[in-house]
């Protein structure tokens, strides 16, 4: 359990990392064709998943307690490592042909727009649907207001 939760934590940390880091990059760059949710959700799942992974590491290297307590934090700090995801890869490019989407585990397809078979339009997002699969756009997103 213990090398389990060693494990866990780094790949938390690279993905807070990651987000982040990816959110400083965005920073500059053209909005033009892109639909992607704004650097801040890389932020506050960053901070807010890191403040509950240092519990996480020091309660599991210094106690000899159970390791349960601290596989309760790093459950919370994967709160802020799913905001962290979705700010990584949950993106719709698109030009005057077709659109791609990248859904929340990184898979990417694309689809031409006589493909979309319906649209859902919600308080909070909108779903445009193909077939089997469907694209959402967040209420947050940036971008979303010129497709």
């Amino acid at each position: 359990m213990t090398y389990f939760i060693l494990a866990a934590s780094a790949l938390l940390a690279i993905i807070f990392i990651a987000g982040i880091v990816s959110a400083i990059r965005e920073k500059g760059r053209s909005d033009k064709g892109r639909v992607y949710l704004p650097g801040t959700f890389a932020w506050i799942g960053g901070i807010c998943g890191g403040a509950f992974l240092i519990p996480t590491l020091i309660i599991l290297l210094t106690t000899d307690e159970s390791p349960w307590l601290s596989f309760v934090f790093l459950c919370i700090s994967l709160l802020g490592g799913s905001l962290s995801l979705a700010h990584l890869n949950c993106r719709i490019t698109y030009d005057q042909e077709s659109f791609t989407h990248k859904n929340f585990l990184g898979i990417k397809r694309t689809y031409t727009y006589d493909q979309i078979t319906g649209l859902k339009e919600g308080t909070h997002e909108d779903i445009f649907y193909m077939g089997r699969h469907f694209a959402m756009i967040d209420e947050y997103s940036v971008g979303a207001h010129g497709v």
